[in-house]
């Protein structure tokens, strides 16, 4: 039987069981029992903060205009969680992507997402008039502390954006 007491730190925690005195030695290294079982505990929280929006959008963006994405976050704990948004762009290592600036987002957010209530982040992207045609990949994380969550896995809250940037062509063409 595990048991687990209330207000352990999240992580993995392992222990053995040794069912006799018997243990071998290797250089270096303590002694281990060598009639033993291990025991292996993930220590979780049911999630408080969930992004309520979809994690990835695709879309076109005119060079010279812009485009919007609405990300719904959600907070179900008993205090406020910091919000803190930045957006972040690189290099895609398939096909024909290349790399938007930083310059051409905005993000328009709360600082914290109060307890038992939802807060709306909109992220904005201007490519700017002379912006290259192409496809392009920036990925949003959201900056959520999440109680419940350990510290590191912070994937649930990055947001994908990939777009293609168009420009109208200066004639008609058939």
């Amino acid at each position: 039987t595990v048991s687990v007491p209330e207000g352990t730190d999240l992580g993995d925690y392992q222990a053995a069981i040794a069912f006799t005195n018997e243990t071998i030695s290797y250089p270096a290294r303590p002694p281990q029992p060598i009639h033993a079982a291990t025991v292996s505990v993930e220590v979780t929280r049911e999630p408080t903060v969930t992004v309520q929006s979809q994690s990835y959008y695709s879309t076109m963006v005119r060079a010279g205009g812009s485009h919007s994405y609405e990300v719904v976050v959600e907070n179900n704990g008993e205090s406020a969680v910091p919000l803190n948004p930045s957006v972040q762009t690189e290099e895609s290592r398939y096909g024909e992507r290349t790399t938007a600036e930083r310059s051409w987002f905005e993000i328009d957010a709360p600082n914290e997402v109060a307890a038992g209530d939802n807060a709306t982040v909109e992220i904005t992207v201007n490519p700017p008039a002379e912006a290259d045609i192409g496809r392009y990949d920036a990925m949003t994380d959201l900056g959520l502390q999440d109680p419940a969550r350990a510290d590191g896995n912070d994937y649930w809250q990055q947001i994908d954006l990939n777009f293609q940037v168009w420009q109208q062509p200066d004639e008609p063409f058939v």
